[in-house]
Order: structure tokens, then C-alpha cells, then sequence
């Protein structure tokens, strides 16, 4: 009898190779190496500090809770309540990015909120009328700019201790960090 070239030894190669092709699989993405998921890990600030994300830098200046902003001409009320973060960007980089209320998420727990955009643009322009804040900004390199975020939240939400803004390197970005509010 004849068992030709896949006999017994023929099916041990062949599951060997399996086995072999699924390890270097599971190495190349993402098998059990400990420093990859500390990469994903975000860094937590606090208030003043400086944080870096890739060429931006972030720094909240402060925060308030608010029902309302904006002028006598343009204002918007919260549905809840709004928590209203002052805070200076800095391009590092080499060429102009775009900064845009996009940039900001309000993070509480396992939550996620977004900016108000129309709040936020309300909110900056009580000084000057002609101030958007961060509404799609061109920051050339070297440069700062200063604006408030506006997030509508509930009353529970603007009352945590957990609250975070967790800023990012751009619309298309990977890098974020995190500064804690309270």
C-alpha cells in the first residue's frame, strides 16, 4: 500500500504549518504584547497644565457651568446645563493644521459627549463679535490660540467628579490625551 505524499508525515507538515502561519498572525496583530496596549493608554492632565498631542498643545485655563451663553445678539440656552472649558491650543508642528471643536470630547466615566458647536461659537464671540473660537481655525506654526468649548450635558453630568476633556492631534489624529475638569 502506497500513502503518497501526504501520508501520516504529510498531515503533521501540514498542520505544523498551520500552526506556525496562526502564531505569526497572532504576533503581528496584537498576540499579548503588554507595551502595544500600553501605547493606546491616554496620559491625564489637570487644569493648567500643558498637555502635548503630536505637534498640538493643550492647556485649560479654567471651567464653569453655565444655563446660558453668548451676547445680547447671539446666545444659546443649555438643555441641561453647559459646562463651558477655556482652553489655549499651540501648533508645534511645521505647517498650519485645523483646529475645530471636532478636536474635543467630554468624557464622564464610560460617556462620551460631544461639543456644542453653535454654543461654543456663541460663547466666543461675547468679546468679538467676529471670534468663532475654534471653528475650523487654521493655526499656523509657532502660534496659539485661546477659545471656550461648550459641552450641553445633564445637571448629574456637570456635577461628576469624573469629568474629562479628552483632546486629540487633529481630525484624522490617533494621539490623545485626557485633562481631568474637577
Amino acid at each position: 500500500m502506497k500513502k503518497g505524499i501526504f501520508g501520516c508525515l504529510g498531515c503533521l507538515g501540514v498542520v505544523v504549518v498551520i500552526v506556525i502561519i496562526i502564531a505569526v498572525i497572532a504576533a503581528v496583530f496584537g498576540g499579548g504584547d503588554s507595551s502595544s496596549s500600553n501605547k493606546d493608554e491616554t496620559k491625564d492632565a489637570k487644569i493648567g497644565e500643558k498637555v502635548k498631542v503630536d505637534d498640538l498643545e493643550y492647556t485649560v485655563n479654567n471651567v464653569e457651568t453655565a444655563d446660558s451663553v453668548g451676547s445680547q445678539y447671539s446666545s444659546s440656552n443649555a438643555d441641561g446645563k453647559y459646562i463651558v472649558a477655556d482652553v489655549t491650543v499651540k501648533n508645534n508642528g511645521d505647517k498650519a493644521i485645523t483646529v475645530d471643536s471636532e478636536l474635543f470630547k467630554l468624557l464622564n466615566g464610560k460617556k462620551t459627549a460631544t461639543a456644542d458647536s453653535s454654543a461654543s461659537t456663541n460663547a466666543n464671540a461675547t468679546d468679538d463679535p467676529s471670534d468663532l473660537g475654534f471653528f475650523l481655525e487654521q493655526l499656523n506654526p509657532d502660534n496659539e490660540k485661546t477659545g471656550k468649548i461648550v459641552f450641553d450635558v445633564s445637571e448629574k453630568t456637570a456635577q461628576s467628579d469624573k469629568l474629562k476633556l479628552q483632546v486629540k492631534s487633529g481630525f484624522f489624529g490617533n494621539e490623545k490625551a485626557n485633562i481631568k475638569l474637577k
